[in-house]
């Protein structure tokens, strides 16, 4: 009969205690990266967006995607587009102010809130709501009520 020497068996305890620590470590990094929201940064915000006709998907928002988009340029304008069959047929610009200090994101605002004098898709600044790996704007429409843009294309 052998008998084992007691440090074997202790031994054999702390590399699995090791193992399962190291594992619940790495699942929880994997999982904090594949649920943590995108940091929008000022650059991300520059491109064109179009209407999310996934996030309420039917006729509403199929007939928004067809008849609306924006883009925001690196003079921090806002170019709101009215289209028809594709073509642009009015076009609204604003300045946007960019006011992200002390956030994690960049956030930016419109100079003047509920400006009547332009279209009511943009009379007010839009809400941004980020998620894993992607970011979308909400704005608020009179006729509308929620409109929802995600981003189409990036700037070179």
């Amino acid at each position: 009969m052998s008998i084992t020497p007691f440090y074997k068996n202790s031994l054999q305890s702390i590399t699995t205690t090791s193992l399962i620590l190291l594992s619940v470590i790495t699942f929880g990094i994997v999982v904090n990266f594949i649920t943590s929201k995108t940091v929008v940064e000022q650059n991300d915000v520059y491109g064109k967006y179009s209407i999310d006709n996934t996030m309420f998907a039917g006729k509403q928002a199929n007939w928004q995607k067809q008849h609306f988009e924006f883009e925001i340029t690196k003079d921090d304008t806002l170019r709101f587009y009215v289209l028809n069959n594709g073509k642009k047929i009015r076009t609204d610009k604003r300045k946007i102010i960019f006011t992200n200090t002390g956030y994690v994101s960049a956030l930016w605002k419109f100079n003047l809130e509920n400006d009547s004098l332009t279209h009511h898709c943009i009379s007010s600044t839009p809400i941004l709501y980020r998620y894993p790996f992607k970011f979308r704007y909400v704005f608020l429409s009179k006729k509308y009520n929620n409109m929802y843009f995600v981003k189409k294309r990036w700037f070179e």
